[in-house]
């Protein structure tokens, strides 16, 4: 005679063993469908606790020591957290894992935040930093994105991140998420590195408005330096066409401070383009209907491809009619003939495909190795301008600023 179920779950409850209880189901499989629900309705784990309750209390014990030893990076992520009210943040590089865990904990709303939230009020974050070994990584920066109020953040010496480390799945933005409109990661003498395009934080924002990139060779990695593409930025930012108004990509006239034949060009021996990463195209920015300012390598901007052939597009072809502002940076004489076509059509369509136009800057490429003295500099600079004075004054005639510029860097 078989036992009522009732009387054998009550034998099951009595036994205490999670590894009891699952050996009940393999008594009879009269048993199984009787005991199942129960055995599952509560899944115990066993594990090693006193290990991690060890290096859970060896971290406290280490953060306690260097609140003790007036860690000055300890006590200003505390500081940040309890300034309820804080809207703007401009901080150097701070070397501390606890910073970095601390504002994912705050970003994301995880003890002891999801009570107590931090940082909503913040609007700006200034992370400046001058050596490229210290720069921050996009993952310290990415909780930022998450915060309710953020408009502003600007990074300088900024470092990609590595991907065989992804951004965790609780951390990574969703798109469109945040209420930043303003991204910068540029500056003239510690600029910013990422070749990745910044895929993350651009996508997570609505509307960005401004996006200012400026690259730089240096890297602190194993693999050395590395060089800029403009492609991979265009996917990222292409979800902000409705919206983006300025756009700075690499234009800030610091580029080859080591090819000792970049100005040969003036002895008609050209520097070669072939095959050149950063020399990739970026990418169509016709349907980019609010973008105003543009400024971007010459290389970058038309599609020379890597045999350095002619341009399939144009100015017209490329250019949104909203363009107020263009410059043009890192000319070199080589490409001469293809520029002044260029303008040429421009000038003669502005008024039905570039209307708004109102200046124009041609930025030469420089390298101080060969601009031994300063005063060669002036010469390329009256060379380059001379080039294009027939031009310069038709588009003066017309209204629109046309001016020639050459970057002079110190020895790095």
């Amino acid at each position: 005679m078989d036992l009522p179920g009732e009387i054998l779950l009550m034998i099951s409850d009595r036994i205490r063993a999670q590894k009891n209880r699952i050996r009940l189901l393999s008594v009879c499989r009269h048993c199984h469908p009787l005991f199942f629900g129960k055995v599952y309705s509560c899944l115990h784990i066993e594990d090693d606790f006193d290990t991690f309750d060890g290096l859970a209390r060896l971290a406290v014990s280490l953060w306690k020591d260097q609140l003790d030893n007036n860690d000055e990076d300890i006590w200003r992520t505390i500081l940040i957290i309890m300034m309820k009210s804080l809207r703007v943040l401009k901080m150097g590089y701070m070397n501390s894992d606890f910073l970095s865990h601390v504002m994912t904990l705050a970003a994301t709303n995880r003890k002891p935040f999801d009570t107590d939230p931090a940082l909503q009020h913040l609007e700006e974050v200034w992370a400046n930093t001058v050596e490229i070994e210290n720069g921050y990584m996009v993952m310290d920066l990415i909780p930022f994105i998450h915060l309710p109020s953020m408009k502003v953040l600007q990074a300088h010496t900024l470092n990609v991140y590595d991907e065989s480390s992804p951004i965790p799945s609780a951390l990574r933005p969703a798109p469109a998420s945040s209420r930043i409109n303003e991204l910068y990661f540029i500056n003239i003498s510690t600029d910013s590195n990422d070749s990745s395009g910044f895929t993350d934080m651009i996508v997570a924002c609505k509307s960005l408005r401004i996006f200012e990139y400026q690259h730089i060779l240096s890297s602190p990695w194993p693999d050395g330096e590395v060089e800029f593409r403009s492609r991979p930025f265009y996917g990222p930012l292409s979800t902000q066409k409705h919206s983006l108004q300025v756009l700075q990509l690499n234009g800030g006239g610091r580029y080859d401070f080591r090819n000792a034949d970049c100005h040969k060009e003036l002895v008609q021996e050209p520097v070669r383009h072939e095959g050149r990463p950063s020399n990739d195209w970026f990418g169509s920015l016709h349907e980019f209907t609010a973008l105003r300012e543009l400024c971007i390598r010459l290389r970058n901007l038309l599609d020379f491809g890597a045999s350095s052939k002619t341009p399939t597009f144009s100015f017209l072809d490329i250019l949104p009619h909203s363009l107020e502002y263009l410059s043009i940076a890192d000319y070199m004489a080589m490409d001469f003939d293809i520029l002044m076509v260029n303008l040429k059509a421009k000038l003669a369509c502005r008024e039905d495909k570039l209307p708004a136009l109102k200046r124009l800057d041609i930025w030469l490429h420089c390298c101080i190795l060969c601009v031994k003295k300063y005063s060669m500099g002036s010469e390329i600079l009256v060379h380059v301008q001379n080039s294009f004075a027939q031009v310069q004054e038709a588009f003066q005639r017309v209204g629109i600023e046309f001016l020639c510029h050459l970057y002079v860097f110190p020895m790095p």
